[in-house]
């Protein structure tokens, strides 16, 4: 048998078993939950909200939904909103007050106070006021409500008010698109436009790290939060802010290995002899295909090797 037999196949052999990571070969479990599709009523969600099949680090704080079969909602502030539509290319939902929504007599009286560390409105709202616990009139207008026991009236934009505000209980101002209120008082201010105007909710923009999570999705990640941090869960199973920079950090390391491998092994016995005096031999041959491939693949100078 040729001497230089065993030392080739030494190298195909430590070449072979290079210990290769599992998170190689099998997807990330955050990856894959969070890249798994959650559907509510007609809208598929994704980051920043979480909640249902969704755990918690797909989504960031403050997004939490439930799912009552026809609508996600949400809850901030002491309120809860009914989502309508999200647009995850801009960034925008559109929401309606879920006490308002079939009613406009609610259980309990909550102003609309946002959590402005994440949310927004947009451009195009307005307010309309609901004042509970009035004088009733003896000519009611158009703008007059009544509740259990209670009689109330509303306003929005140049809509006048038929009673002193401090002659009310209380009031509630909840917001409506600016299309909405000026339809309403265009139409006489009737209820049947009040209740129009609070199920087509208004506009809100949110803010979740929205940059890194769109250079996350182009890199083939999936956005995530974890220690009141964003987080990018790619395919590996490395949680950076982005999987390019994984996949190329990756392919460096690998070639380092190969390189030292390649170097260490081959360079003491392999520069003495000349590429015909490989292929000459089985054994060598068998090494020098090998070495050739792993350098083809990894952009490796092989041609150092037979100089």
């Amino acid at each position: 048998m040729p001497p230089n037999f065993f030392p080739a196949y030494s190298v195909f052999l430590m070449i072979m078993l290079i210990p290769v990571p599992r998170v190689v070969c099998e997807d990330n479990q955050q990856f894959v939950s969070c890249g798994a599709q959650y559907e509510c009523g007609n809208m598929v969600i994704s980051y920043p909200f979480w909640g249902g099949s969704r755990p918690p680090y797909c989504g960031h704080p403050g997004f939490e939904l439930t799912c009552d079969g026809e609508a996600p909602e949400f809850t901030m502030k002491e309120a809860s909103y009914r989502i309508l539509d999200i647009n995850n290319s801009f960034h925008t939902l559109t929401v309606a007050r879920a006490d308002y929504w079939d009613s406009y007599c609610p259980p309990t009286y909550v102003n609309t106070t946002l959590n402005e560390s994440i949310f927004s409105y947009n451009a195009t709202y307005t307010d309309v006021t609901l004042y509970y616990d009035c004088p009733q009139l003896t000519i009611a207008p158009s703008n007059q409500f009544n509740c259990t026991n209670i009689t109330g009236y509303y306003t929005t934009l140049d809509l006048n008010l038929s009673v002193s505000p401090g002659s009310c209980g209380v009031y509630v101002t909840v917001p409506i698109f600016q299309s909405a209120a000026t339809a309403i008082v265009s139409g006489g201010g009737t209820l049947t436009l009040l209740t129009e105007a609070l199920k087509g909710g208004f506009g809100l923009e949110w803010n979740a790290s929205n940059s890194l999570c769109t250079e996350c999705v182009e890199s083939g990640g999936q956005c995530g939060y974890t220690s009141n941090q964003f987080t990018c869960y790619c395919r590996n199973g490395y949680p950076l802010s982005s999987c390019q920079t994984t996949r190329s950090g990756s392919n460096v390391l690998r070639k380092i290995i190969i390189g030292i491998v390649a170097d260490r092994l081959v360079n003491a016995w392999i520069t003495s002899l000349s590429e015909e005096a490989l292929k000459s031999n089985f054994g060598l041959a068998t090494c020098y295909a090998v070495l050739k491939a792993f350098s083809n693949t990894y952009n490796l100078d092989s041609e150092a090797y037979y100089t």
